[in-house]
């Protein structure tokens, strides 16, 4: 009884090697090597696609109809479902039950990887912060106190356990008197300002123009890092534009272009 006790542990002893032995030979390798595929539904005005270390605007929408997606409402988890696209998105649950949104600003992820995208919420900036807004301006040789959004919000984008704010701020569509238009969106760490986007221009072009905002804080490859997706809104009734930004280094660099 005991010579087969052991005859059992050797058999499973050499199945537990093999296991091991194709594990680190085979099944780690291909899961660390993996290709990575994301597609962003950003709204119903953007449609992006990542694959080969590469972002592009999706070709054909159409492909994705009754893909699956987990769809996102402002920043709140919706559930996973089914995408169909007739001139703007809709999503299904599994009994073909239409999902209400309530906000046009959504977002549907369908990826290979895991992801965070980040609670927050935007407040108005206090005098105390107002610093950091002034030096921005004057930097660029604007001198403005009126602005038609000024926000900010707390988040620790990088993961190091220490908060970083960031800071929007505009005087897009304004209606009083000045010489330049811009719009700002960036972060203060440690002190340190770093400029995400901008833009500045001449007020005769305003309406040429659109109004930038945060989107959507996300991290896509679960590294810690956070990309930054922006919006900018127009007056007319012209899509909005979207754009993505991501670490490198101690800078941010835009890695998706809007197309309008």
């Amino acid at each position: 009884m005991i010579k087969k006790n052991r005859k059992y542990v050797v058999v499973l002893v050499i199945l537990g090697i093999y296991f091991l032995i194709m594990l680190f030979l085979f099944i780690i390798p291909k899961i660390i090597n993996r290709k990575t595929e994301i597609t962003l539904l950003i709204g119903n005005n953007a449609n992006w696609h990542y694959e080969d270390e590469k972002w592009e605007d999706v070709s054909n929408i159409r492909d994705y109809n009754w893909d699956k997606f987990d769809l996102y409402e402002d920043s709140t988890y919706k559930g996973n479902y089914s995408a169909l696209f007739n001139d703007t998105w809709h999503f299904y649950d599994d009994k073909n039950t239409p999902i209400n949104l309530e906000s046009p600003n959504f977002l549907a992820i369908k990826t290979n990887r895991d992801y965070k995208i980040a609670e927050y919420l935007e407040k108005e900036i206090t005098q105390d912060e107002l610093k950091y807004v002034n030096e921005v301006l004057e930097n660029y040789d604007i001198n403005t106190s009126d602005f038609t959004s000024s926000n900010v919000l707390t988040y620790d984008i990088d993961s190091d356990n220490k908060e970083e704010k960031i800071f929007t701020i505009s005087n897009v569509f304004t209606e009083n008197f000045t010489s330049k238009i811009f719009n700002f969106i960036f972060i203060v760490k440690d002190d340190k300002i770093t400029v995400i986007s901008h833009t500045v221009d001449d007020i005769k072009n305003m309406y040429d123009n659109c109004k930038l905002y945060i989107d959507k804080i996300i991290d896509l490859n679960n590294d810690g890092n956070y990309e930054i997706i922006t919006g900018c809104g127009y007056y007319s009734n012209r899509d909005t534009c979207y754009e993505m930004y991501e670490k490198v280094g101690n800078k941010y660099q835009k890695v998706k272009s809007c197309t309008k």
